[in-house]
């Protein structure tokens, strides 16, 4: 049946829904709170919950076609949520806010001391009392109650340079586990110009830079799904997001087809489409597909498929205390399920102590973590053991893809086959990695069949293009985290491509570059390259 989309509409199953304007304008009064820990479990200190423009639960069979449509909120609001569908299809939509939640300006001044910058138009700010605030007409954010991420950008070359994390204003606010140190500014309104004084990084300079301030919590994603299956998307054009483009967690198949995230449209003057990853999935299983897309102006990575490693607290029969040691997901994302399969490895290790059978799992909120219940004998376990999901590790697809300026890396970290095929890496960081760690982040998993072909990485002069690294305990008897990667007739510019530790049987064959490629290997077995020079270390 096809309905009339419009805002605040209900929906059946079974509907298709077509929406008849060009422009849905949502302001914070025609919106929905919805209160449901899950849903703002991707951070801990996510504390407040937002206001949704559509949302979508328990639904079957449903279709949202925007027809071109432009969603464009006014606010601190999540535009999408879906909740335990099935068979949900959102396309032909565009994303849009009246004031990104980042701030940027051009550079004017810079040293080792200060920097002085006036915001671009659409981001206005002001100066009180040392403390900088980002204003809109509908918010306004003191940049010392969210540490910001700092960027330097060369806008014409999108080349970045270092980056940092401050506080902005007298008063310090000791951040958890920081991924690195935490600076001290102090701000000064001149005129139209912006001067924040304190220590910078070297390589710093005015020269043609745009300086780009995070300062918002990952909590705005424009599209979240959570324990749905068959998710489809297509003809989507995200403008400008608040933090993921799109998050899926603990969902089974997602299809995307012809994602665009654009930042230089309509000749405004933004550099970011969104302070986050464009899409991002976490513990998904069956497949993930992700074709024909476009996707350039993201401070974070562009695509992340990965599961999460847990840790032994406590074991009391066939109960197991289940801890996340990743300082910024809250234990209320479902990671594991009743059902699943999971394996157990020695400490952090790959060591594997055995694979069990879930038959329960809740939230403990005694320990911040979970209580466990499996079905085999666990007394072999001890506390510090590390936990795998090994039934969330989807298949994943990357075809016919984009991959421009800024960020932009790839992380792919999934024992499901992997393939990725006639793609272009045009960002200057690391394109594509495949990693896992139980040292900081605690994503799993390692990969253990993957293709690459047909793609093109330039570029080389800022790193290497692919990183193969596992960051957990190595011993004699276990030494390799991924294995089994193919890569083949894609071509690289010259110079260092690609780098690889503890990983076996890589096969490099049938590529091309302008000159000598070279390949670092650290500990590494089983390794087929040819047409480039080999470093072992």
């Amino acid at each position: 049946m096809i309905y009339k989309f419009y805002k605040g509409c209900e929906l059946t199953d079974g509907g298709y829904y077509v929406a008849d304007q060009a422009r849905y304008d949502y302001y914070l009064e025609d919106c929905t709170v919805y209160e449901d820990p899950e849903v703002i479990s991707m951070a801990k200190s996510i504390t407040t919950y937002l206001r949704h423009a559509v949302i979508v639960k328990d639904k079957k069979n449903v279709t949202l076609d925007f027809n071109g449509a432009t969603v464009a909120c006014h606010g601190r609001i999540q535009p999408f949520l879906f909740l335990n569908c099935e068979n949900i299809t959102v396309k032909n939509v565009k994303i849009d806010y009246d004031r990104p939640f980042y701030t940027q300006g051009k550079v004017l001044e810079c040293d080792k001391e200060h920097i002085r910058f006036v915001p671009s138009k659409g981001f206005d700010c002001r100066v009180e009392d040392s403390y900088l605030y980002a204003l809109s007409d509908t918010w306004e954010k003191n940049l010392n109650d969210w540490l910001p991420l700092f960027w330097l950008y060369d806008k014409d070359a999108t080349q970045s340079k270092s980056i940092m994390l401050a506080n902005i204003g007298k008063e310090t606010f000791p951040l958890e586990n920081p991924p690195m140190p935490v600076k001290q500014l102090l701000a000064e309104q001149e005129g139209d110009s912006i001067v924040l004084r304190g220590e910078f990084p070297e390589d710093w300079t005015a020269d043609n830079n745009m300086v780009l301030i995070t300062h918002e919590p990952r909590d705005k994603n424009s599209f979240v799904f959570i324990g749905c299956k068959n998710v489809v998307m297509g003809g989507i054009q995200l403008l400008s997001g608040a933090a993921f483009g799109t998050v899926a967690l603990r969902c089974e198949n997602v299809f995307v087809d012809g994602y665009h995230i654009i930042s230089d449209y309509d000749g405004n003057e933004r550099m970011i489409c969104a302070n986050a990853d464009g899409i991002h999935t976490y513990n998904c299983r069956g497949q993930v597909r992700i074709r024909n897309c476009y996707m350039e102006g993201l401070l974070d990575d562009t695509v992340n498929v990965h599961g999460n490693y847990l840790r032994i607290s406590k074991v009391d029969g066939q109960t197991l205390t289940l801890i996340c040691d990743n300082t910024e997901l809250d234990p209320n994302m479902k990671m594991i399920l009743p059902g699943d399969r999971i394996a157990i490895y020695h400490q952090r290790t790959q060591k594997q102590n055995g694979l069990f059978t879930v038959t329960a799992i809740e939230p403990d909120a005694g320990s911040r973590g979970y209580r466990c219940t499996v079905q085999e004998p666990t007394e072999h376990l001890v506390s510090g053991d590390v936990v795998e999901n090994m039934t969330a590790q989807p298949e994943i697809l990357i075809e016919n893809c984009y991959f421009g300026k800024f960020r932009g890396t790839m992380r792919l970290q999934s024992r499901g086959k992997t393939v990725v095929r006639d793609c272009v890496f045009d960002n200057e960081i690391v394109s594509m990695i495949f990693t896992g760690d139980t040292t900081y982040w605690f994503e799993s998993s390692p990969v253990n069949d993957v293709l690459i072909e047909n793609c093109r990485f330039p570029h080389t002069q800022f790193g290497p293009r692919i990183g193969i690294y596992g960051e957990v305990d190595f011993t004699r008897e276990h030494d390799t985290y991924n294995k089994n990667i193919t890569i083949r007739n894609c071509w690289f510019e010259q110079g260092r491509i690609l780098e690889a530790n503890h990983m076996q049987n890589l096969v490099f064959e049938n590529n091309e570059s302008d000159g000598q490629m070279e390949i670092l290997l650290r500990e590494c077995r089983n390794c087929q390259i040819s047409g480039a020079k080999v470093i072992t270390e």
